[in-house]
């Protein structure tokens, strides 16, 4: 069985479609565990509402003290009865074969942690064309440059890595830190890559959102994976190219698809054209012309003379009008 928790704080605009996705999954041995973290707003009576005669597949935990994501998560770990564990954000978006698909792919390869590609989606959860698209496997090492593992595409297996090595600590990106400390374990993260979830992305501001993740990945590098400043610097200035690099090709590629179908389809109409006109030459210079430009007789006998005489300027005014021929 798989065990999926949903940590929510004041997602009373997203939970209802979030337990509704979850129940379409194809894969249907789960179970639902919500843990809210003391929401303000009505969340807690939307999720009520639709519990009702769910309740064997779907639990609401209602924690008395707010203590954040991460600490929901751990509630919601400890209280699993699942082999496995998938971990959802309330306004996150799920495909209906996620579950089916990344367990399947877990089985394959015999791996305890596995993570797929995703899509950015905006505020209402249409997908913006951008997406992350992940490695075949991740290591511990390769993981300190990289910040890949979005937390709504993770399924892990506890009978191999046991709940206590996946509790998140209470520090700002909780879940890298968690991910690195699994992999630091020895155990290698399998990546599949195929879109199958959207991570929902309201409108924020871009330069905040930069500064936080500096921020952040710095800390994991001095407190979490205990690098000295000059290591951590060296890692951190990877991170930022591989980011950098990561968020110019996407979006250079996103804005200009469609100026690059254009010309690419006007670069091979055009090389076709010209393949076609260098076949015509060859043709003319060796069967045409030659046949035009040969000694002529009538059939009486009368001597006509040499046929018609092209120089290089008339050759490529031939060639010239065959390729505009051929353009229209």
């Amino acid at each position: 069985m798989i065990s999926i928790v949903v940590p929510v704080y004041n997602a009373e605009k997203y939970i209802a479609t979030t337990i509704e996705m979850v129940q379409r999954q194809t894969y249907t041995d789960w179970e639902l565990i919500l843990v809210d973290d003391c929401s303000k707003d009505h969340s807690v009576d939307v999720m009520k509402s639709w519990i009702g005669a769910n309740s064997d597949k779907i639990r609401l935990i209602q924690k008395e003290v707010n203590e954040g994501a991460a600490m929901a998560r751990n509630t919601g770990i400890d209280a699993a009865r699942g082999r496995y564990i998938a971990f959802l954000d309330a306004d996150d978006i799920w495909y209906p074969g996620k579950l089916e698909k990344e367990l399947a792919f877990l089985e394959k390869h015999d791996a305890a942690f596995v993570f797929s590609s995703y899509e950015f989606g905006d505020e209402d959860g249409v997908p913006t064309g951008k997406a992350v698209h992940v490695p075949k496997t991740l290591t511990y090492r390769q993981a300190l440059s990289r910040t890949v593992i979005f937390t709504s595409t993770v399924l892990l297996d506890t009978q191999q890595t046991g709940k206590e090595l996946i509790h998140m600590p209470k520090i700002g990106s909780e879940d890298t830190a968690t991910w690195w400390k699994i992999l630091r374990a020895g155990f290698t993260a399998y990546g599949l890559d195929e879109s199958l979830a959207i991570y929902r992305r309201p409108p924020q501001s871009l330069s905040s959102n930069k500064g936080t993740a500096v921020k952040r990945i710095w800390n994991l590098y001095r407190a979490e994976a205990k690098m000295s400043v000059a290591t951590a610097f060296i890692y951190m200035f990877f991170w930022a190219w591989r980011a950098t690099v990561r968020r110019v090709v996407a979006d250079t590629i996103r804005s200009h698809v469609e100026s690059v179908k254009r010309f690419v389809t006007l670069e091979l109409s055009l090389v076709g054209l010209i393949v076609q006109t260098l076949l015509f030459a060859h043709v003319w210079f060796q069967w045409y012309y030659p046949l035009i430009s040969s000694f002529r007789f009538s059939q009486e006998g009368f001597a006509f003379g040499t046929g018609l005489k092209l120089y290089f300027r008339g050759h490529l005014l031939i060639l010239a009008v065959y390729l505009v021929v051929l353009l229209f």
